[in-house]
């Protein structure tokens, strides 16, 4: 991500995952999965980073990266909370 789309600036510990943060106040997520479902766990995993992102100034975007695939209705919960989903990224 760094080399081919934007340079990250630093990152951030969410919870017991980690995501960059570009200059321009995006929060990118990258994350190798076979196939994402939205689960109980994965719903609660991203309440808890809404949580830890809505106490930091000056986010301006929010992306996750998936090396797999997605469901529809992962994508659509995702998207609905304000994450671009990018899958079968390498």
């Amino acid at each position: 991500y760094h080399n081919k789309i934007e340079p990250i600036e630093r990152f951030i510990t969410i919870g017991t995952s980690s995501a960059g943060v570009t200059k321009n106040g995006k929060v990118v997520l990258n994350a190798p999965l076979d196939h994402l479902l939205w689960t109980e766990g994965i719903a609660s995993l991203v309440n808890g980073f809404e949580d830890t992102i809505s106490t930091m100034q000056g986010v301006s975007a929010r992306e996750v990266y998936l090396t797999g695939s997605v469901s529809a209705l992962a994508k659509q919960s995702l998207e609905n909370l304000g994450w671009k989903v990018y899958s079968q990224t390498r």
